[in-house]
């Protein structure tokens, strides 16, 4: 396989990953969208009439919001969430069955076998961190939000508009976790790419990934380019909007552009390097 097969296969690997990601975030939507109805059916059973709320009322609403909160971590799963975190897993196994024809490709000592460690333990990295986005989103920001308009007599519709404020796709829970999955996924391939260029001893780096409407510039002026792993690391001295405060010489390779960014230092060989920097 040339050089230009193994540009070519990861940036089909690139294009499938924000294509993956966008499925997700549509199917979270759904999920998401679905709550809100199973929440929508609880405060029709509650007696929220603002300040009019009797003290009878008001106990009865607690008394069904703490059934519901015990019940609440179930009715997610139910409604899906944990198909959605196995289809990000699925995903991010494709993606290393997709590095690991690359790396075949670039150097003849590469056995994916010795590898198989390194992507079992990212892949549970990233159903545990989903996993506990759903508790910190979902379960604990729902529930903290029922408990204080139930607490302080809130009307129903200034409930259900609080709800619609994290739940919705403009939600801070929607965003919250379509940017930890997109994280989740990006870190898993860059964190097998890492384990790789350590174990093949590869010290020069291109820098993968597609450009999208909210890519930074600091990730616009290297899309496509090659680098030295010296050039790489002093990039943590520099300053750029959405950098991730600790990126330093060693987690640049695990931040590159910072929060959701959609780019990967991707290790090359040398051989590879000069030639990609001819092309230039």
């Amino acid at each position: 396989m040339d050089y230009d097969e193994l540009v070519a296969l990861i940036d089909e690997l690139d294009t499938e990953q924000v294509s993956w990601l966008r499925t997700f975030d549509v199917a979270l939507a759904l999920v998401l969208a679905d709550l809100l109805t199973e929440i929508d059916r609880l405060i029709d059973r509650l007696d929220l009439r603002g300040r009019a709320t009797t003290a009878a009322e008001w106990a009865g609403n607690q008394r069904a919001l703490m059934m519901f909160r015990a019940e609440l971590p179930q009715v997610i799963e139910r409604l899906g969430f944990r198909t959605l975190v196995s289809g990000l897993l699925a995903n991010a196994g494709d993606g290393a069955g997709r590095l690991n024809s690359y790396y075949s490709g670039l150097v003849t000592a590469f056995t994916p076998a010795t590898y198989e460690a390194t992507v079992t333990a990212l892949a549970s990295q990233v159903q545990t961190v989903m996993l506990t986005t759903v508790d910190t989103q979902l379960v604990r920001v729902v529930g903290d939000t029922l408990n204080w308009h139930v607490l302080t007599r809130s009307t129903a519709s200034e409930l259900r508009t609080a709800l619609r404020a994290q739940l919705s796709v403009d939600g801070t829970a929607y965003k919250a976790i379509s940017t930890t999955a997109s994280d989740a996924l990006y870190g898993f391939s860059r964190g097998y790419s890492l384990s790789v260029a350590e174990g093949l001893d590869l010290k020069h780096y291109f820098y993968a990934g597609v450009q999208i409407a909210t890519s930074r510039k600091f990730c616009i002026d290297r899309i496509g380019k090659a680098y030295t792993q010296a050039e790489v690391e002093s990039w943590a001295n520099l300053s750029w909007s959405g950098k991730i405060p600790g990126t330093t010489r060693t987690t640049i390779f695990w931040y590159c552009g910072g929060y959701h960014c959609y780019h990967r230092l991707l290790p090359v060989s040398k051989k590879m390097y000069q030639y990609l920097k001819s092309k230039q």
